[in-house]
């Protein structure tokens, strides 16, 4: 499917730049995971829409609960629901899409809400949003969420992102996360397995 593939060819990329800058780009590990992320998000958006359209181009097609007629019905749906000007489908897909799809059908639901997943997305959320804006607030939720109370709260993203896990047999914490975007995403991309 070109939109896994999109993302897959994305971390590919990044996953080969890192190793030949990364003594003198020291945030090549921030840069390179804020830019899987945000293609992360727009592989969910691209799915969302895709699922909601009953695509032919699906590995699956899934029981909706809610129909749209076009990509147009669906978007002014969103909009009218969210009152807002713009559509922000992680929010969307977080909040509403087990209106949309028929119970216990929901490919993000799957890829999402267990345990394992769901505090890792959590934590790369957290992770993106300091990265990318750097307030107080996202510095707040990165320190108390991420970091934890283990980990010292003046550590910097690319740190925390070089740091290694024990438990994960010393894989860095960037692997780490990647290596969960990839799992979520083939679920999303291809979850009978699961259903």
């Amino acid at each position: 499917m070109k939109e896994y593939d999109d993302l897959i060819t994305q971390i590919d990329f990044w996953n080969n730049e890192i190793p030949k800058v990364q003594k003198n780009v020291p945030t090549i590990l921030e840069h390179a995971f804020l830019k899987i992320f945000v293609s992360f998000e727009v592989f969910n958006s691209q799915m969302f829409i895709k699922y909601c359209l009953e695509h032919p181009s699906l590995a699956c097609v899934l029981p909706l609960t809610l129909k749209f007629g076009d990509e147009k019905h669906l978007k002014d749906s969103i909009l009218s629901l969210t009152h807002k000007s713009y559509i922000d489908y992680q929010d969307i897909i977080d909040n509403f899409s087990r209106h949309i799809f028929a119970p216990h059908m929901n490919p993000f639901e799957l890829a999402f809400s267990s345990t394992d997943y769901q505090t890792y997305y959590t934590q790369m959320k957290y992770l993106r949003n300091h990265i990318a804006h750097n307030s107080e607030e996202s510095k707040r939720k990165y320190v108390s969420s991420v970091l934890g109370p283990k980990l010292d709260p003046n550590t910097t993203p690319s740190e925390y992102l070089n740091l290694t896990n024990r438990k994960k047999n010393n894989q860095s914490n960037y692997t780490i996360l990647i290596s969960k975007i990839k799992d979520m995403a083939s679920i999303v991309s291809n979850p009978m397995g699961l259903l």
